[in-house]
């Protein structure tokens, strides 16, 4: 299959399931009465099914351009930098890429600001104060 289905319901449809919307708010979206069980039985048919399939596809290929466009230019941001002598450029440009491509993670530090409570006391902290919170009346 390819390109934009006949039924214009069940092509808004597709592209409502493509921008995120949950089955039941795609339906709406797409001009049905809100049915859930009717919705789900949309997204098995075959030819909406075989729609989002394509549509996913060409956003996954957008999405890969642009991660390489990105790394690109920090390859000639990196080599900008090395040409004028800039160290820290280099090394911002190397970072940014590696990060693009998934190469890094930020991690979260899980201690108080004040670093009187190491993680695992903050959990008991909080689980503490679920409990109490619970026992409310």
């Amino acid at each position: 299959m390819s390109g934009p289905l006949v039924n214009d319901k069940h092509e808004r449809f597709c592209q409502a399931i493509l921008k995120g919307e949950t089955l039941a708010q795609a339906y709406v979206s797409a001009g049905y009465k809100p049915n859930e069980k009717n919705a789900a039985r949309l997204k098995k048919n075959e030819g909406v099914a075989a729609r989002i399939a394509e549509l996913q596809e060409k956003a996954a290929d957008v999405a890969v351009l642009t991660a390489a466009d990105i790394a690109r230019q920090l390859d000639e941001d990196r080599a900008f930098a090395q040409s004028v002598g800039s160290a820290a450029a280099c090394v911002s440009a190397t970072m940014g890429k590696a990060k693009v491509l998934g190469l890094l993670v930020d991690r979260t530090d899980l201690t108080s600001s004040d670093r009187s409570m190491s993680p695992p006391s903050l959990a008991d902290f909080y689980a503490h104060r679920r409990k109490a919170d619970s026992e409310k009346p």
